[in-house]
């Protein structure tokens, strides 16, 4: 695995899951981690983990689909840690088994807005500094959904 060491990296959805494990790893590799979630508390646990295994990383709660309110809590976070140099887009929801055609435009719009504009959002907010520097990595996670369907999940897919 590639080294890390003098990297930033931000990971969202970093509180559980598939964005604690990635938050940790790259953390054991030497980066220095950003760890997002909505819930304030569940960024801190895996803060709390990755410092007690003698990483560096500092919570960012917000929403990432509220593009002020990840904005700005990406510019809070790089005034504490520096300029993002890795940002995985991990978070997302799935909103339920649902049988497609009771699938209501609520449960959607709250799916497009996290899974897909959230991750827009994110990007658009490192972009500048990636771009200012002519370098940086953008990892987008998706879901094995999108090649191996499963019954009341395509809206998911």
């Amino acid at each position: 695995m590639t080294q890390l060491a003098g990297k930033v990296a931000l990971v969202t959805g970093a509180g559980s899951g598939i964005g604690r494990a990635n938050a940790q790893v790259m953390a054991a590799r030497g980066a220095t981690l950003i760890v997002n979630d909505l819930h304030e508390a569940a960024a801190a646990e895996t803060v709390a983990l990755i410092t007690a295994a003698g990483g560096r990383a500092i919570a960012c709660a917000a929403d990432v689909s509220s593009a002020d309110a990840i904005s700005s809590a990406i510019e809070r976070a790089r005034q504490q840690v520096g300029e993002i140099d890795i940002l995985v887009n991990n978070a997302g929801v799935a909103s339920g088994r649902k049988a497609f055609e009771d699938i209501d435009e609520a449960t959607l719009d709250r799916m497009f807005a996290i899974n897909v504009k959230g991750a827009m959002f994110c990007a658009r907010a490192v972009l500048p500094g990636m771009k200012a520097r002519m370098g940086g990595k953008i990892i987008n996670t998706s879901s094995i959904m999108g090649i191996a369907a499963q019954r009341r999940g395509s809206h998911y897919a």
